[in-house]
């Protein structure tokens, strides 16, 4: 890591500034997207300017054709567009790999983390979510959709659920 250092990668915001030859943002556009990550430093090409700038920022410099930035919905509040770039990339793969199946039960471990109450309105939708948490987050998680609750212990974890996510506990096993 070089310093200065801005940390961040999620953003939104309007467009200040726009360079020669780009017409697909405006000036006064509002945007929302991801900083590219210096982990896709080796796909996105060291003459990004992108590349390592941070989006805590008052102002950030971002290319125009990166597949990170999109115009940022009307009915978006900017917080929840400044919070959804990268817990909803992964929400959406997390989603694509799990190929949950209509109807199906499943146990989501971690349901109140940022891709948790993401992830369980896109479940309720087509199966019934068994989420962890606290009883004080319980009636949050069932407004997102989820038709239960249980605690964070293992021992509590039902053991007939077709699918499970695991976005809290280390390995690639099941919670127990």
């Amino acid at each position: 890591m070089e310093f200065p250092y801005v940390p961040g990668n999620d953003f939104a915001g309007t467009v200040s500034e726009v360079g020669p030859g780009v017409d697909a943002y405006r000036v006064g556009d509002e945007v929302f997207g991801q900083a590219v990550p210096r982990a896709l430093k080796a796909l996105a090409g060291p003459g990004r300017v992108s590349l390592g700038t941070g989006s805590m920022a008052e102002y950030a410099v971002y290319e125009a054709d990166t597949p990170f930035i999109a115009h940022r919905p009307a009915g978006l509040d900017v917080e929840t567009a400044a919070a959804l770039p990268t817990v909803g990339l992964t929400a959406r793969a997390l989603m694509a790999a799990a190929e949950v199946p209509a109807g199906a039960t499943v146990l989501v471990v971690g349901a109140t983390g940022g891709v948790g109450t993401t992830v369980v309105p896109l479940l309720a939708k087509r199966a019934e979510v068994i989420a962890t948490a606290t009883p004080a987050d319980e009636a949050h998680l069932r407004r997102l959709g989820a038709a239960a609750v249980v605690g964070y212990d293992p021992a509590g974890y039902p053991s007939d659920v077709d699918v499970a996510f695991n976005l809290v506990l280390p390995g690639t096993g099941s919670p127990t």
